[in-house]
């Protein structure tokens, strides 16, 4: 298991040209587009309470980062409002020991239940919930099959829960499950064969379709995939770390994004960063699409925009030193980015949604300090967020794990 614990970007206004490899790739120069959208209206800043969710999350010193997989869902809320985290088990890198379902009551996280998968699921679980019932999704390596747990959190004995099988076969070196819905309940699942394809399935709520296999031309896999539908289910857009060729002149990940017609194979890939890592997508009121990514090659953080109906994206460098996670959480009234620093802090930048007009300025907007608990060092962030549920977002709500005492995971409420 790949261990990814920088997960940002960089950016640049791009032209953007064709390659030989069949990708469409981005060059530009250093002038940042760097003005709000839209007018500036002054946002409140936020006080931050903190509440330990669990003390036993899935980790295995020197082999797996507690802070692994930060494209997956775990913090979600249901159509009652009521807050749940989906937390893997266990401390084995090879096996992931099951689910644990937390519930959060009268200020305090409280253990409900726990699931076992029917396979052998190696990495972490992507959740998503639909209303008040929460899917999560896993990889069983040994049978190549997707893993389906359901939990109904309306059930008063909270005895409605199971895992089973979904009919298709993954193929064989299948891993790197991710999955998203729309808040209309539509679901999408996928994972990467490190053969060089990228799959996906679908389902409006009859049924899977799928999987939709497309090539990866030039790299053996797409993994730590952030995807959005768009709010009329016709389209997806996939942001992911595509592994260089195994045996070429370079080692590492290249950013790679895509849109397509939610049914159809990927033929569109453009190259967003080299040697990098993908960290956010985010698609705004108005149907654009924010990225955010990270440049191992500059060590910076870089941020993307491509709107509505056009194919071309813009961007800049992010003003951070040392990032570790960054994450766009919209609430009910603003849009934030979150960012988690390599000295342990976090910061979030704030601007009304209703302002959202086209790229966003984030490097004039103010940092305001997140109260996260001491001595946790690098810390990941897992956003309650519109990616992952079909209830709309209330408030700065999110998940952290830090790097020292890697099996805390603390939920972090903005007030």
């Amino acid at each position: 298991m790949r261990i990814a614990i920088l997960i940002l970007l960089m950016a640049f206004p791009m032209i953007v040209f064709q390659n030989c490899s069949g990708f469409t790739a981005l060059s530009g120069s250093s002038s940042a587009v760097d003005a709000v959208s839209g007018a500036t209206t002054t946002v409140s800043t936020l006080s931050f309470s903190n509440s330990l969710i669990n003390s036993a999350h899935r980790y295995e010193a020197g082999e797996m980062y507690g802070g692994w997989g930060p494209h997956l869902g775990h913090l979600l809320r249901s159509s009652e409002n009521e807050m749940w985290f989906v937390d893997d088990s266990g401390n084995n890198v090879d096996v992931n020991a099951g689910l644990v379902y937390f519930h959060y009551v009268n200020g305090s996280w409280v253990s409900v239940v726990s699931q076992a998968f029917p396979g052998t699921v190696q990495q972490n679980t992507g959740s998503v919930m639909s209303g008040n019932m929460i899917y999560t999704y896993g990889v069983d390596t040994a049978d190549e099959r997707v893993i389906e747990c359901y939990f109904d959190t309306s059930n008063a004995t909270y005895s409605f829960h199971a895992c089973n099988d979904v009919p298709f076969n993954t193929g064989a070196s299948s891993n790197y499950i991710g999955a998203t819905i729309s808040k209309s309940g539509a679901r999408v699942v996928w994972w990467t064969n490190t053969t060089g394809t990228f799959s996906y399935i679908y389902n409006f709520g009859g049924g899977w379709n799928g999987p939709i296999t497309s090539n990866l031309p030039g790299y053996t896999d797409l993994s730590y995939v952030y995807a959005r539908l768009h709010a009329d289910n016709s389209n997806i857009d996939f942001l992911g770390a595509a592994a260089h060729a195994q045996g070429g002149a370079s080692v590492g990940y290249d950013v790679l994004y895509a849109s397509t017609t939610l049914g159809n194979a990927i033929s569109n890939w453009q190259l967003i960063t080299s040697n990098g890592t993908g960290s956010e997508t985010w698609i705004d009121p108005s149907d654009g699409t924010h990225f955010i990514t990270y440049s191992d090659t500059t060590s910076t953080a870089e941020y993307f925009y491509k709107p509505a109906g056009s194919t071309v994206l813009s961007g800049y460098s992010l003003p951070y030193t040392g990032l570790v996670s960054a994450r766009i959480i919209e609430t009910a009234t603003t849009v934030n980015l979150v960012a988690s620093l390599s000295d342990g802090t976090v910061k979030y930048k704030t601007l009304n949604l209703a302002n959202i007009s086209g790229a966003i300025g984030w490097s004039s907007l103010p940092d305001n300090n997140v109260s996260v608990p001491s001595g946790l060092g690098s810390i990941t962030i897992f956003p309650e967020s519109a990616m992952y549920q079909t209830n709309s977002p209330q408030a700065l709500d999110f998940a952290i794990n830090g790097e020292i005492n890697q099996a805390d995971v603390y939920f972090v409420q903005g007030k």
